[in-house]
């Protein structure tokens, strides 16, 4: 089962219930604009989060390192979602290739420890929605609606102040609302599902 958590430009993006996202845990700056969002495959497989899109281009780039076990490199893959939006897609090696048609739920590529993650992030897939003619630059994405996503707290006046630690890795401590039916709370990473 498939739930929204964010829309723009008419389109929803949509995720399986068993996987975490997350707005705002990354420096990068689409996330401080809430214009990206970091989705996490429990399986390390990527998933197409849209309804139905086409691949324009995808692309291997150099970048930093600022972890040991990541590659000096990261890869793009822009996919036409509408017909003034695109998806640009990080951290994912892609197993599509442009003019390939694609739908909610289809495999298109594993998750990437990428050289731009730091040493406190999992495996994701970074999603921005764009514009068609400029799908690539660190800035100018469209800003997400994130109402979906908060639709999800069953209680947002009850959420609480009470965590639980459900990883606990080498460079950080994954913390889940005490609350089973808490979604969302204090700009911590997000479960779809539980």
């Amino acid at each position: 089962m498939y739930v929204t958590i964010a829309e723009c430009k008419g389109v929803e993006i949509r995720v399986p219930r068993s996987c975490w996202f997350s707005f705002f845990n990354s420096p990068y700056p689409a996330h401080k604009s809430s214009s990206a969002i970091d989705i996490y495959f429990p399986d390390l497989e990527a998933l197409f989060p849209a309804d139905e899109g086409l691949v324009l281009e995808v692309e291997r780039f150099e970048c930093p390192r600022f972890r040991s076990d990541a590659d000096g490199f990261d890869y793009l893959t822009i996919i036409k979602v509408g017909e003034d939006a695109v998806f640009k897609i990080l951290h994912v090696k892609p197993k599509v290739e442009p003019g390939e048609r694609v739908s909610l739920g289809d495999y298109i590529g594993d998750l990437w420890v990428s050289g731009y993650f730091y040493p406190w992030s999992d495996l994701h897939m970074h999603v921005e929605v764009r514009p068609p003619n400029d799908a690539k630059r660190a800035l100018g994405a469209f800003r997400l609606d994130v109402s979906p996503a908060i639709k999800l707290i069953s209680n947002p006046d009850r959420i609480s102040n009470l965590y639980l630690v459900c990883e606990d890795c080498e460079s950080y401590v994954w913390l889940k609302s005490s609350c089973r039916r808490d979604f969302i709370s204090s700009g911590l990473a997000l479960a779809a599902g539980s």
